[in-house]
Protein backbone atom coordinates (compact mmCIF):
# COMPACT_ATOMS: atom_id res chain seq x y z
CA UNK A 1 0.00 0.00 0.00
CA UNK A 2 0.80 3.75 -1.13
CA UNK A 3 -0.36 6.81 0.18
CA UNK A 4 0.09 10.28 -0.88
CA UNK A 5 -1.06 13.04 1.01
CA UNK A 6 -0.02 12.61 4.60
CA UNK A 7 0.69 15.85 5.66
CA UNK A 8 3.36 14.97 8.31
CA UNK A 9 5.40 13.21 5.92
CA UNK A 10 4.90 15.95 2.88
CA UNK A 11 7.33 18.09 4.65
CA UNK A 12 10.18 15.61 3.88
CA UNK A 13 9.16 15.58 -0.06
CA UNK A 14 11.44 17.40 -2.58
CA UNK A 15 10.08 20.51 -3.19
CA UNK A 16 9.70 20.60 -7.04
CA UNK A 17 7.30 17.09 -6.04
CA UNK A 18 5.34 19.01 -4.32
CA UNK A 19 4.04 21.33 -7.57
CA UNK A 20 1.65 18.52 -8.08
CA UNK A 21 -1.72 18.00 -5.92
CA UNK A 22 -1.12 14.79 -4.40
CA UNK A 23 -3.50 12.66 -6.22
CA UNK A 24 -1.50 13.46 -9.96
CA UNK A 25 1.47 12.31 -7.67
CA UNK A 26 -0.18 9.22 -6.84
CA UNK A 27 -1.50 8.27 -10.07
CA UNK A 28 2.06 9.82 -11.70
CA UNK A 29 3.32 7.36 -9.45
CA UNK A 30 1.16 4.27 -10.11
CA UNK A 31 2.42 4.79 -14.38
CA UNK A 32 5.68 4.14 -13.09
CA UNK A 33 5.22 0.49 -10.88
CA UNK A 34 3.35 -0.60 -14.15
CA UNK A 35 6.24 0.07 -15.49
CA UNK A 36 8.84 -1.13 -13.63
CA UNK A 37 6.52 -4.53 -13.01
CA UNK A 38 6.74 -4.86 -16.68
CA UNK A 39 10.44 -4.47 -17.09
CA UNK A 40 10.54 -7.39 -14.34
CA UNK A 41 10.76 -11.13 -15.91
CA UNK A 42 9.67 -14.15 -13.84
CA UNK A 43 11.12 -17.52 -13.85
CA UNK A 44 8.54 -19.07 -15.94
CA UNK A 45 9.31 -16.48 -18.58
CA UNK A 46 6.08 -14.26 -17.77
CA UNK A 47 5.87 -10.91 -16.83
CA UNK A 48 4.78 -10.02 -13.30
CA UNK A 49 1.48 -8.20 -13.36
CA UNK A 50 0.11 -5.98 -11.08
CA UNK A 51 -3.10 -3.90 -10.54
CA UNK A 52 -3.53 -0.67 -9.12
CA UNK A 53 -6.45 0.88 -7.06
CA UNK A 54 -6.70 4.26 -5.78
CA UNK A 55 -9.03 5.95 -4.03
CA UNK A 56 -8.85 9.72 -2.23
CA UNK A 57 -10.31 10.37 1.30
CA UNK A 58 -9.36 10.93 4.88
CA UNK A 59 -7.98 8.14 7.11
CA UNK A 60 -6.72 7.94 10.51
CA UNK A 61 -3.05 7.30 11.40
CA UNK A 62 -1.59 5.74 14.31
CA UNK A 63 1.21 3.38 15.53
CA UNK A 64 -1.43 -0.29 16.51
CA UNK A 65 0.23 -3.00 18.43
CA UNK A 66 1.85 -4.00 22.20
CA UNK A 67 3.98 -6.32 21.32
CA UNK A 68 5.28 -5.56 17.86
CA UNK A 69 3.77 -1.73 17.40
CA UNK A 70 3.58 -0.70 13.67
CA UNK A 71 2.06 2.47 12.07
CA UNK A 72 -1.07 1.87 10.19
CA UNK A 73 -3.70 3.47 8.88
CA UNK A 74 -7.67 2.95 9.13
CA UNK A 75 -10.67 3.67 7.84
CA UNK A 76 -13.68 3.80 5.38
CA UNK A 77 -11.00 5.02 2.92
CA UNK A 78 -8.37 2.54 3.16
CA UNK A 79 -11.44 -0.36 2.47
CA UNK A 80 -12.67 1.01 -0.30
CA UNK A 81 -9.48 1.28 -1.86
CA UNK A 82 -8.94 -2.22 -1.48
CA UNK A 83 -12.21 -2.44 -3.45
CA UNK A 84 -11.01 -0.10 -5.81
CA UNK A 85 -8.24 -2.33 -6.20
CA UNK A 86 -10.14 -5.70 -6.57
CA UNK A 87 -11.89 -4.65 -9.41
CA UNK A 88 -9.06 -3.76 -11.36
CA UNK A 89 -7.68 -5.34 -14.69
CA UNK A 90 -4.33 -6.66 -14.57
CA UNK A 91 -1.73 -3.82 -16.06
CA UNK A 92 -3.93 -1.38 -15.18
CA UNK A 93 -4.93 1.92 -12.67
CA UNK A 94 -8.72 1.86 -11.26
CA UNK A 95 -9.43 4.98 -9.74
CA UNK A 96 -12.50 6.06 -7.39
CA UNK A 97 -14.98 8.98 -8.79
CA UNK A 98 -13.23 10.80 -5.49
CA UNK A 99 -10.15 10.36 -7.18
CA UNK A 100 -11.28 10.85 -10.58
CA UNK A 101 -13.03 14.08 -8.90
CA UNK A 102 -9.26 15.38 -8.17
CA UNK A 103 -7.43 14.31 -11.18
CA UNK A 104 -9.60 16.62 -13.26
CA UNK A 105 -9.36 19.47 -10.94
CA UNK A 106 -5.61 19.47 -11.02
CA UNK A 107 -4.31 17.34 -13.73
CA UNK A 108 -5.02 17.32 -17.62
CA UNK A 109 -2.41 14.52 -17.76
CA UNK A 110 -4.99 11.48 -17.83
CA UNK A 111 -7.87 10.18 -19.92
CA UNK A 112 -10.77 8.12 -18.30
CA UNK A 113 -12.93 5.00 -19.01
CA UNK A 114 -15.32 4.86 -17.04
CA UNK A 115 -17.76 2.07 -15.91
CA UNK A 116 -19.97 0.75 -12.65
CA UNK A 117 -18.60 -2.12 -10.85
CA UNK A 118 -20.39 -3.28 -7.50
CA UNK A 119 -18.15 -3.01 -4.22
CA UNK A 120 -19.07 -5.30 -0.99
CA UNK A 121 -20.08 -3.39 1.24
CA UNK A 122 -20.51 -0.07 -0.54
CA UNK A 123 -22.70 -0.96 -3.61
CA UNK A 124 -22.80 0.43 -7.47
CA UNK A 125 -20.70 2.86 -8.30
CA UNK A 126 -18.66 4.41 -11.16
CA UNK A 127 -14.97 3.78 -10.98
CA UNK A 128 -12.46 5.18 -14.02
CA UNK A 129 -9.79 3.31 -15.87
CA UNK A 130 -6.95 5.93 -15.93
CA UNK A 131 -4.48 6.77 -19.23
CA UNK A 132 -1.56 8.53 -19.68
CA UNK A 133 -2.26 10.86 -22.55
CA UNK A 134 -0.57 9.89 -25.18
CA UNK A 135 0.08 6.19 -24.48
CA UNK A 136 -2.10 3.77 -26.70
CA UNK A 137 -5.17 2.62 -25.36
CA UNK A 138 -3.56 2.89 -21.94
CA UNK A 139 -2.08 -0.39 -21.41
CA UNK A 140 1.54 -1.08 -21.11
CA UNK A 141 1.98 -3.48 -23.55
CA UNK A 142 4.99 -6.88 -23.08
Amino acid sequence: MACGGLKIVESKIDSRLLGNHFSVRVVDYAFEMLSVANSIKLKTGGKLKVKIGIHTGDVVTGVVGETKPQFSLIGDTVNKTSRVCSKCPSKQILISKETHKQLEIYSNNFTYESFEVFMKGIGTEKVYKVFKKGLKSGLLHS
